[in-house]
């Protein structure tokens, strides 16, 4: 399986951000949920996007989480692993 997400610790923040292809929220209909959507070549290139935007959209989950945040960013990916 490719990779489709990433997780990042925000030391300062004390949180968690995941993150994922635009077009994979998009298809799997979870984009809504997302807290954040940037267009990053850093992460996300063009070339490697399956839907060629170079666009990720971002879940912020805090430490330690089994609140909100946490089930949305799961619900989230599930969703999207059902895709892959």
């Amino acid at each position: 399986m490719a990779v489709f997400g990433w997780v990042h610790e925000l030391k300062r923040g004390d949180l968690f951000r995941i993150e994922t292809y635009e077009g994979l929220g998009d298809r799997a209909g979870v984009s809504d949920l997302a807290d954040e959507v940037r267009k990053s070549t850093y992460i996300v290139s063009k070339n490697k996007d399956p839907d060629g935007k170079g666009t990720r959209i971002l879940f912020n989950v805090g430490k330690g989480s089994h609140g909100e945040d946490y089930q949305k960013a799961v619900r989230a990916f599930r969703a999207i692993k059902v895709l892959k």
